[in-house]
């Protein structure tokens, strides 16, 4: 169920965001908009392994480590 959710979040919040990023590219008159588009993906790529449940060692640090039990 874990990667389901997991999977479910990457294929929105990585588009999302990088269609996010596009549009300020529009608007920004840039000679390179797949920067922002890139931008885009790589904070909707954070966001969708932050929301869809991912706790690799590094990144949980960004998050606060888990209180260990003795």
């Amino acid at each position: 169920m874990e990667s389901l959710r997991l999977t479910a979040s990457l294929f929105f919040f990585v588009p999302a965001f990088a269609l996010r990023g596009a549009f300020a590219a529009l608007d920004g008159y840039e000679r390179a908009p797949w920067a922002r588009i890139g931008a885009g993906a790589f904070l909707g790529l954070f966001l969708g392994l932050a929301f869809g449940g991912y706790r690799a060692g590094w990144f949980a640090s960004f998050f606060g480590l888990p209180d260990k039990e003795n």
